[in-house]
């Protein structure tokens, strides 16, 4: 009777460790040693089975804050890109100037944005705001891209997370990056992660450069253009609205062919 009620009284506190272990050793005394050693083996495999449960809810919930498509979505974004002569020479790079303001509709969450870079492509600079306060903490990590199968790839991923406090918090996001060469800045994409609300993407295409704009799949999408005259460039404004999620795009077709997107291509430089 008294093992029984000793049993039971170490199972109603199977996480204390330190505590069961120290009454496992004043009781060495009074309970056999078989019974001991079963004791501690029930206990290791709760604890095993305690902790597993744990990672994998843990791992879910930050899976699931980070691809939350029903909760967050794209309320604003911009693209701009700009052609510019490097001073002194004939040499074209690229200024792309990107924000993203993110909503959280239902509950809190925390997601990971990212932008792309290699040895042609630098980003230069990465900030971002909870509901109107920038976060001066921030430090992006930067990584090499794992989802290549070369034997040597440049490319890379300047990623960070961004927490969304409680429902109805608001975050902007704004990228600042350069491309060397103009001819591997050839795509942009209008999907994005989330859906998204309203997004704008304007090409600046400066009189000295020879550019067409090819358009891709954006017949079935709310889609207008509209062209402006400033100074010695035109500038190219594409607004799509109302754009469900790249993801959701791919999981129906499997190819990004598929989705809506602008194809630039340098032809020359007068």
């Amino acid at each position: 009777m008294l093992s029984k009620f000793i049993f039971l009284n170490l199972r109603v506190t199977p996480c204390l460790r330190v505590s069961l272990v120290k009454k496992l050793i004043y009781l060495r005394y009074f309970l056999p040693r078989k019974f001991l050693l079963n004791l501690l083996l029930r206990f290791s495999k709760f604890c095993r089975l305690v902790g597993i449960s744990a990672l994998l809810l843990c791992s879910s919930f930050i899976a699931k804050s980070q691809t939350d498509t029903a909760n967050i979505v794209l309320q604003d974004a911009s693209e701009e890109v700009h052609y510019e002569l490097t001073p002194g020479t004939q040499f074209v790079h690229v200024r792309q100037f990107t924000i993203k303001e993110y909503k959280a509709l239902k509950r809190p969450a925390t997601i990971t944005v990212s932008d792309n870079y290699d040895n042609l492509k630098r980003i230069d600079r990465v900030e971002y705001s909870i509901n109107g306060r920038r976060q001066r903490h921030l430090t992006p990590e930067y990584a090499q891209r794992g989802d290549t199968n070369a034997a040597y790839s440049d490319k890379r991923i300047c990623y960070f997370e961004v927490p969304f406090a409680k429902k109805g918090s608001q975050a902007k996001v704004k990228w600042t990056a350069t491309i060397q060469d103009p001819r591997y800045h050839n795509r942009i994409d209008f999907l994005d992660d989330f859906f998204t609300e309203k997004k704008t993407i304007s090409v600046a295409v400066p009189a000295w450069l020879d550019l067409d704009i090819e358009e891709h799949n954006l017949l079935s999408y709310d889609m207008e253009l509209q062209k402006e005259v400033k100074d010695d460039e035109i500038i190219w404004t594409y607004s799509i609205r109302n754009a469900q999620s790249a993801k959701s795009v791919l999981d129906l077709t499997g190819n990004d062919l598929d989705l809506p997107y602008l194809l630039l291509v340098v032809k020359n430089v007068q």
